[in-house]
This record gives C-alpha cells, structure tokens and sequence, in this order.
C-alpha cells in the first residue's frame, strides 16, 4: 500500500505549459477554465489574482470620471500564484491529485490576451478514519459530546471546511464547559492513495475545568451611582464557583445591554488572574443617562408596507429600581408612502380615496429584565392604535402583558413568548352609495361600525438557526404563533340605507350584540441555501400558513385586526400592501362592502429568491412570489393564487439591509390574465424595504 502524507497547507511547485510570446501591457480580455467539473468558473476566479478587464463601458467611464473601472493588464507573475491556489482549493475538497496548467494566447493586432487555465480534477478522497486527540484523560460524557460535535459523516467526499467547521463546534462546546484555555492544535491528513481516503488525526489541547472565582464590576459614567453593584449581580446571574462558561458570560452581557442601563458595557473572564482552576469575571459598564427624551424620523415595513412618519420616546431607565425600564411612545406616519396620493391630505375624509392610509400610536411600556429571579423577561403595555384608509377606519386599545423566556443555544426552539392580551377594537366603513331611490330619487347611504372587546390568550415559538442576521447562506428561520380568543361584538347600521328597509316594511335591526370563540394559527418558514464558494450567493425559499377558525360565531365577528392579508414588500410583491383579499367578502347586515377593513381567514403563501451579493455592501436578487387570502381553506384553488416576479436592489449597510424591489402581476386571479395580456408598465410595483424580504 502506497500511502502519501500531505499537510494541507502545503504549496508544491507547478510544471506548466507555455509559450515565449511578449507578455508586457497585454490586456485581459477574458480567463477561462477547462477541465472545471466539480466547482463553477465563476468559484474558481473569486480565488486567483488574475482578473479580466473590465466592459468598454466601465473603462470608457473611468476615462474622464472617478466612476467605473480602469483596464486591466496580465500580469506575468499571478499565473504560478493562480495554479497554486487553485490546486490548494481542490485539495480542501477532497481532490488531492488535481493537476493544474495553463495556456496564454495575444492577439499581438489589439494586444489582448486570453488566459486559459487547464484542470485535470482526479478522483476525490472520502474520509477514512477519524482520531480526535487530547481527551484521554476526559469522562465518558466529554468524549461523547466532542464526537457529537465534530459531526462528520466518514461515507461523503473529504472537505476541509466541514472538517473546520466540526473543530469549532468543539472548542465552542469545551469553552462553554468549564475549559477555558481549550485550543485546537493541527490536523494531520493521512492519504491512502490506493483506497482514496483521507485518515484524519484532529489534536486539541483542552485543559482544565475552570470555575468563577469572583464577579468583580466597575461603573463608569456619571449616572454610575444610579446602578448599584448588587442589581448588577443579579441580572448577570454569574454567581461564584459556577463552572466557566463563554456562553453563559455572552448572554449575561446582552441581558445588561437590553436594559438600557449602560451606553457600553462587557463581560469577560480576566484569564491572566487565574489560579487552582479558578478565574475572575469582570463586568465593566458605563452607565448611561437615566432619562432619555427622543425625537425620531420613523421608517418600518410594518403591514407589509414602507411607512414614513415621525415619533417621539420619553425612556426612564431604573425606573422603581429592579432595572425596569418606563417608555411612552407617540407615532404618527403615512402607511405604503409610496402609493401615496398627498392630494388626500387636503380633502376631506368623505372625499379621500384608498390610498390614503395612516395610523397613529400611542403606548405605555414598562419592561421588567430578570422577572420572578430568572432569565425571563417581562413587558406590560397599554396602548391606542388608530388607522385610516380612505373611508374605512380602524382603532384599538387596550393592555398585554407578556413574558420572553431566554433559552440556551442548544435548545431548536430559542424565541418562547407566551402573553395574553385584552383589547377593544373598533371598526367602521364610512357613507357608502349603495344604489338610487326611483321613489325619492336620492341616494341610499350605508355605513357601518363594529365594537369589539377581545381577550387573548396566545404564545410565539422560533427557531432561528442562520449563520447570519442580516443576510444568511445557510441554515433556517421557523416563527409559529397560536391565538385562542374570545370576541364579543356590537354591530350597527346607519345611514339612509336603514330608513328605507323600514319604509318598504322590512324587518331589520340597527344594532345587534353578538359572541363568538376562535383561534387563530400562523406559520412562517424560510430556508436558505449557500450557492458559492464565496458564500455570497444564495437561494432562498419561503413557506407561509395561516388559519383561523370560529368555534362559534360567524366569521364577521373576527375582529379585523386578527385577520390575513396578503401583498406588500414582505409578500407578494406584484401587489400593493394588503391588496390582495378574499374575493368573496364577508357582508356586514347583509350587504357586501369593499374589503378594505377586512382580511381573510385563510393564508397561504410563498416566496424564493436568488441573491447576489457584490461589492461587499451592495447586491441584487430575482424573485418569484405567490399567494393570497380566502374566506375559508374550502375556497383556496390554483387558480386564486397571485403569482408576481421581480428584481431588486440591496445596500447592506451597518445597520440594516436597505432594499428596493420591482415586483409584476404575474398571474392576476382577479381578471384571470397572466402579463403576457396585460400592459408592462402599468404592472409594476415598486417597494422599498428595510432587512431582506425574509
């Protein structure tokens, strides 16, 4: 048996094929690959120095602007760099036999050259065997976790990134275990050439357990004295002699950051004080202002619109001690500002159409860290809510008391938010022309109001495992909610609409007061999938359910607030915000009214997306979108589905992804047409967000 011991970092020297043209201040029109079968071209040229000159119109740009991009020229010497890393790449997957040549060809008449680089792949290694050393002197259980963690399965092709990926895994588990110096050491990658395996020797050094010692605090700040040390211990929950845990320090440092109480605050463990397996934690914070009064431009995606207004924040930190946290809030702002007609701000309500929408908030927080002695966060809230759309109004207020449960990082389900919540909700529809009286000759007028008082009892679940906040290329996002609620309504009917059943003899009543028990379930799934070596593009999929349902009761007596919609820049994107609603709608007294108020009983929806990201800050995505909203799971059919299709813009700054998106009806289920029958122009969406889509 021949056997070949390689170290992965290895560069060995290259033979490769030329020929003895002139090289100098030839541009590079063009770098290609042949023999590439396993990994794309567009992979392989994120890893070489050589890259091609730009498009004549970049160039022809840079030529009396700072914009675009000048030309690029061979360079000689990038070349054996280029063989090399690409030979190094293939090795980390697995193919340690690649072969790598080149050949230049330059075109002398227009001094362009043409860089080929020629792969011979070979046959991948699998894993053979796997040895993890160091943990001799461990229990049983250590050893156990340390082989659960590095989670590799010996039948698939060797790759040195998942291999990494398990050691880090590792020295995070030991780290969270009471090892603090634990370190990985090397491997040493043994290949059998004539089975073709890669036989793996990992080495970690991980020490010993270590335990606190003691918890010291330094206040800065001029505020210090407004924060006692004792309420500093106890939010951290980092008693003495607890075994040491990274973990466990980076979440008590989160805890004190979500109180307010510090502009900057950290906790680490002072390794250089250690002693007998002993070692010091110091938390040291500066201690903000305990008032705060703050005005702000708002801008969010709340009801899947882009909305633009102005609030104000009065936030007393402290507030009775016990690190609690008083805030008042006041927001007014236009909703789907960019559907907006500003001509309705000077009409009067009777005159305004649909897309004049606002709200205004207005909210009483207090937020209690650490509530009952545990790592459970407590908020109480009193609110009013008002919202308008053309001729429809919405309002509600009312409390909610809710409880944020921290879960360890282990767990699959890390967001656990049980609440109830008591509201009264009102809604109303404005004078409605329902038709002309032939007897009176005037115009029969309907409107409409709706009062509800709701008690809710409900709870969040999530699963968040992404490798990234802000734009992940791997791993899932699951969010669930589940309402039960009780609803009791009173209805009433006025306008001319009620004098005239009446003087045709009908009988009808103005005012009604009816019950009714639902519960109301919502699912949200996204996935994402790396497609790059680079890591920078990604194909995304989203999955989205939901259904409500009356124990008793008519669906009419859902309050409004409580029901589906569908379209918008989290939605469907070839549709305005919550444009799309049930095409048979409820009727309020028996007549059927414009569906501006209300939404659906049942969601169903998704989304996929192929994102690119360029430029570090910048990127773009093609998306394809499908969806809508029914009065029951009985009325959803192909047919009813929206379908939108799209491109869009994304400007990843350090706060948040900024994106705008141009979204088409696709498939319209109102009319039946696909875009093909319809006008291009007077298809088109267009959305501006703040985070991705999903």
């Amino acid at each position: 048996m021949k056997t070949l011991v390689l170290t992965i970092l290895l560069v060995t020297s290259a033979v490769y094929v030329g020929n003895s043209q002139p090289l100098e201040k030839s541009e590079l029109s063009e770098i290609r690959f042949e023999g590439n079968k396993q990994f794309s071209s567009s992979d392989l040229k994120a890893l070489i120095l050589s890259k091609e000159t730009p498009f004549w119109f970049w160039k022809f740009l840079n030529s009396f602007t700072p914009l675009g991009s000048g030309p690029v020229y061979l360079e000689p010497s990038y070349v054996e760099y280029d063989m090399a890393a690409i030979r190094s790449f293939y090795q980390t997957k697995g193919f340690f036999e690649t072969k790598v040549s080149y050949k230049l060809d330059i075109n002398a008449a227009d001094n362009k050259a043409e860089l080929t680089y020629k792969i011979s792949e070979g046959d991948p290694a699998v894993y053979g065997d796997l040895k993890l050393m160091g943990f001799a002197n461990e229990d049983d259980y250590i050893k156990r976790m340390v082989e659960e963690k590095i989670d590799i399965d010996l039948s698939q092709r060797y790759d040195q990134g998942r291999v990494q990926k398990g050691i880090s895994e590792v020295i995070l588990f030991l780290k969270n275990n009471g090892f603090l110096t634990a370190r990985y050491d090397s491997t040493v990658v043994n290949i059998d050439s004539v089975l073709n395996k890669a036989n793996l020797s990992v080495y970690f050094s991980p020490g010993k357990i270590f335990r606190v010692s003691e918890l010291r605090i330094e206040k800065l700040g001029t505020s210090s004295s407004s924060v006692s040390e004792e309420l500093i211990r106890d939010i951290s929950n980092i008693n003495q002699n607890d075994i040491y845990s990274v973990e466990k320090l980076s979440k008590s440092e989160l805890r004190l950051a979500r109180t307010g109480l510090f502009s900057s605050v950290s906790v680490e463990a002072i390794v250089n004080d250690t002693l007998n397996g002993f070692v010091p934690v110091m938390i040291q914070g500066s201690v903000a202002s305990m008032n705060e009064l703050s005005p702000e431009l708002l801008m969010d995606n709340d009801q899947n619109a882009f909305n633009l207004g102005v609030r104000g924040n009065y936030i007393r930190k402290n507030f009775l001690g016990d690190a609690r946290k008083f805030t008042i809030t006041t927001s007014v702002s236009l909703v789907d500002v960019l559907n907006f007609n500003f001509e309705n701000i000077f009409k009067s309500p009777s005159k305004r159409d649909s897309t004049y929408r606002a709200k205004f908030e207005f909210l009483l927080k207090i937020e209690q860290p650490f509530i009952f002695n545990r790592p459970i966060y407590g908020n109480f809230e009193t609110y009013f809510k008002s919202q308008t759309r053309g001729k429809t109004e919405l309002s509600n207020y009312g409390g909610k008391f809710g409880l944020e449960f921290e879960m360890p990082d282990y767990t699959f389900i890390n967001l656990l938010n049980p609440y109830i919540n008591l509201e009264n909700v009102k809604a109303s529809i404005g004078d409605v022309i329902l038709f002309r009286d032939n007897i009176t000759n005037e115009d029969i007028i309907f409107n409409f109001s709706q009062n509800s008082l709701v008690p809710v009892i409900g709870v969040e679940l999530g699963a968040s495992h992404t490798d990234d906040l802000f734009f992940p290329a791997e791993g899932y996002n699951i969010s669930f909610s589940s309402e039960g609620a009780y609803s009791s309504t009173t209805s009433r009917v006025g306008g001319s609409y009620v004098d005239y059943l009446r003087r045709i003899g009908q009988e009808f009543q103005a005012e009604d007061t009816r019950s009714a028990f639902f519960y109301r379930l919502l699912l949200n799934v996204g996935n994402y999938f790396n497609l790059s070596n680079d890591r920078n593009t990604i194909f995304a999929i989203k999955s989205k359910v939901g259904y409500i349902q009356t124990f008793f009761g008519g669906d009419e007596l859902i309050p409004p607030n409580r029901t589906f919609f569908a379209g918008g820049s989290n939605s469907v994107r070839g549709w305005q915000a919550r444009q799309l609603t049930p095409q048979d709608q409820i009727k309020y007294a028996g007549i059927l009214v414009n569906n501006e108020l209300r939404g659906g009983t049942f969601l169903f929806e998704g989304s996929v997306e192929l994102r690119r990201k360029f430029l570090s800050s910048f990127g773009f995505v093609v998306f394809g979108d499908f969806g809508n909203v029914f009065n029951s799971y009985t009325d959803f059919a192909m047919n009813k589905l929206a379908a939108a299709a799209g491109f869009g813009i994304r400007y990843y700054s350090p706060i948040a992804p900024f994106r705008i998106d141009f979204g088409t009806k696709f498939y319209d289920p109102a009319d039946k047409k696909f875009i093909f029958e319809k006008q291009f122009f007077d298809n088109i969406q267009i959305h501006f967000g703040i985070g991705e889509a999903f």
